[in-house]
């Protein structure tokens, strides 16, 4: 529960936002590429991530693994639920979509120290 308090915080925010516009510089080609997303009135989530560009799925077309990176991805949801984060992501790269579109959320179990 510690790593997910410290994901959730508001420190780790401010760092995944700044990273976020240093993304689009794509220094290496297998960069990740990706935007902070704030929720807007009535959403429900804490903060998300829009990929837009995945280091999984450039590595894995290399090396002819892409057919089952989509089943990899499926993992998100038990990783962050380890560390009491909810994960609701309806669309990945890896299944054809445009972005990956994570969203999360603290769970109550995090809440508590």
């Amino acid at each position: 529960m510690a790593a997910g308090r410290e994901f959730m915080s508001a420190q780790n925010r401010a760092l995944i936002r700044e990273q976020a516009g240093r993304s689009l510089e794509q220094t290496h080609a297998g960069d990740f590429v990706y935007d902070y997303v704030e929720p807007r009135p009535g959403e429900t989530f804490d903060f998300g991530i829009n990929y837009r560009a995945c280091g999984f799925c450039k590595f894995a077309a290399q090396h002819g693994d892409a057919d089952i990176l989509k089943h990899i991805c499926g993992l998100d949801f038990a990783a962050y639920e380890l560390r009491g984060i909810h994960l609701e992501r309806t669309q990945t790269l890896a299944g054809g979509a445009a972005y990956c579109n994570f969203r999360f959320s603290s769970k109550p179990d995090l809440e508590r120290k």
